[in-house]
């Protein structure tokens, strides 16, 4: 089922609760008409939603990740800035002792 909400457009249970809904309609009447396109439309609505969560979600994921990668990008910098001397590796030693413990 997710496979379906995913790959279908939203809109895909409403088409195919009608030709559900006729032929129910043959047998239960109107009532069982009215079930399948209701049924149609309440998924398709939950498809909608679904997506445009699954979307904003995304949205949200990239933010974090390019967030990550400046971060990790501007903590490199930051080290190689360091200078190759006595004077960086007591820098060094420094600033990353809490690691050693």
């Amino acid at each position: 089922m997710t496979a379906a909400l995913d790959l279908l457009p939203w809109w895909w249970p409403l088409a195919a609760a009608l030709p559900i809904g006729l032929v129910l309609w043959i047998y239960f009447g109107l009532n069982g008409l009215l079930a399948a396109l209701l049924a149609g439309g309440v998924a398709s609505v939950y498809a909608r939603g679904r997506r445009a969560g699954v979307t904003a979600e995304r949205v949200k994921q990239r933010q974090a990740d390019d967030q990550a990668r400046q971060t990790i990008h501007e903590i490199k910098e930051d080290v190689r800035a360091i200078p190759a001397s006595s004077e960086g590796k007591a820098e060094r030693d420094r600033r990353f002792d809490r690691w050693s413990k």
